[in-house]
């Protein structure tokens, strides 16, 4: 099986935005993530995105440009994940953010020497959020 996920790679000057899946999460409960989720058959990247981060953080977005994707596949090799992640804006900076306790419990705006606190070397996300300080440092 093989599945599409899009990832909001929110920012807002220089930090960037994660949420805590919720304890009740049987996949990486209480891990430090990306807003992510998989791609239903038919739905656009833009519809998907706009639509997650209205339901699980109340907030509207606008999606900007892909900016780095990543693939891996489960324990048994029976799953193949193609992860796309986009760079995401908030459409109004006074936006309130109210978590969906059933997704997440706590979100946080991290600067660049904060990221390595939550993501472990090895995760995806990681090299993402690196990649996006660099490119920002660029500018």
């Amino acid at each position: 099986m093989q599945k599409i996920t899009a990832v909001a790679f929110l920012y807002n000057e220089w930090k960037l935005f994660i949420a805590k899946r919720s304890e009740i999460k049987k996949f990486l409960p209480w891990k430090y993530e990306l807003p992510w989720g998989h791609i239903e058959f038919g739905e656009t990247m833009d519809n998907w995105l706009k639509r997650e981060m209205k339901e699980e953080f109340g907030i509207d977005v606008i999606i900007e440009k892909p900016f780095y994707v990543f693939t891996y596949t489960n324990q048994d090799n029976t799953k193949h994940t193609v992860e796309i992640v986009y760079f995401v804006k908030l459409q109004q900076l006074d936006q309130k953010i109210i978590l969906n306790e059933d997704d997440h419990s706590e979100y946080r705006w991290i600067t660049k020497k904060e990221i390595t606190k939550y993501f472990q070397k090895n995760d995806e996300e990681l090299n993402a959020g690196i990649k996006w300080f660099e490119i920002l440092e660029q500018k």
